[in-house]
């Protein structure tokens, strides 16, 4: 939890729903009902989720599978 204002000082993992009344500045969990992950922080930034390296290979490699199969298609 680095990165937030205190450096991330009490920070304790939940494993549960979150609910803004029960956590404090550096809290973060699971929430495997909800198939989410959260965290309370203090930054003013914007955040993405990137998908991981793998998946860009993994696409890559089927679009050349599908590119292969569909030129011996034609011959």
């Amino acid at each position: 939890m680095t990165g937030n204002t205190d450096g991330g000082a009490g920070a304790n993992f939940v494993n549960g729903a979150y609910t803004a009344e029960d956590f404090v500045l550096g809290d973060y969990g699971i929430d495997t009902s909800n198939n989410t992950v959260w965290a309370v922080v203090d930054h003013n930034s914007e955040f993405a989720v990137i998908p991981e390296p793998c998946i860009w290979t993994l696409l890559a490699l089927a679009s050349g599978f599908l590119l292969t199969f569909r030129r011996r298609l034609r011959a």
